[in-house]
């Protein structure tokens, strides 16, 4: 059954993208706010902290399916450098989180996400990302979307990260104890991390692409949309 001919029972949404825009995103200025304001700076100059971090980067971006939690890159930092600050780890995470990268919703997301919610069509958010769930729904509420959603999960607090089977599997199975056992939709704007597998494991998919020259293509396992505008009108019942 394709998303376009009938509503489906329960949406799972991506973030990045998907329901905001990551603005400006810079890694690197994590380091410099942990180095400046958290580890003990008498025991390591800046360079030399830099260059501890290069594998760093490599194990955050350089990888398969494995989720690395910023709370374990902390812990990994502060017991080689030390912690010299008395903020909790939540605050942390927090302002280096505002400097990695600035969030705006997603053109007519709102739209959308009212018309499943007077369809009184559940909704749910699943995300990969180095911060935690906590933090993930710090984002949304910042972009006032938090509401919307019954539930929201980071792949920080999971271990894996999408693409993985196992990760969508889990979800469903939640959706499952949810009393929701079929016609679930995911939706992103990645083929790769946000639509291949759950084609793969008979879940409806929308791929949500901005610069799509059409309004949308029906493709056999998924549908390509360039908007929600687009995509409310495809499905409207």
């Amino acid at each position: 059954m394709n998303p376009i001919n009938k509503l489906p029972k329960a949406f799972i949404f991506d973030c990045g993208d998907t329901l905001f825009n990551v603005l400006n995103f810079d890694f690197t200025k994590v380091f410099d706010y942990l180095y400046y304001n958290i580890i003990d700076k008498s025991k390591v100059t800046k360079e030399e902290f830099l260059k501890f971090n290069d594998e760093c980067k490599y194990a955050f971006f350089d990888r398969t399916n494995i989720e690395i939690l910023f709370e374990n890159y902390f812990n990994y930092i502060t017991f080689a450098f030390g912690n010299v600050s008395n903020k909790d780890l939540e605050t942390i995470e927090s302002e280096a989180a505002k400097l990695v990268y600035q969030t705006k919703p997603v053109k007519d997301v709102t739209l959308f996400l009212n018309y499943l919610k007077n369809k009184n069509i559940p909704m749910y958010v699943f995300s990969n990302s180095f911060l935690s769930t906590r933090e993930v729904k710090k984002e949304l509420q910042d972009n006032n979307l938090d509401h919307y959603f019954i539930d929201i999960i980071s792949s920080g607090d999971h271990f894996l990260r999408k693409p993985a089977k196992e990760i969508f599997t889990m979800y469903l199975q939640k959706l499952k104890r949810d009393g929701i056992m079929d016609s679930v939709c995911y939706i992103g704007n990645s083929y790769k991390y946000d639509i291949e597998t759950p084609v793969k494991i008979g879940m409806y998919s929308i791929l949500l692409n901005e610069n799509l020259e059409e309004d949308y293509i029906n493709h056999k396992d998924y549908l390509e949309v360039k908007s929600y505008k687009v995509l409310i009108e495809l499905i409207k019942e």
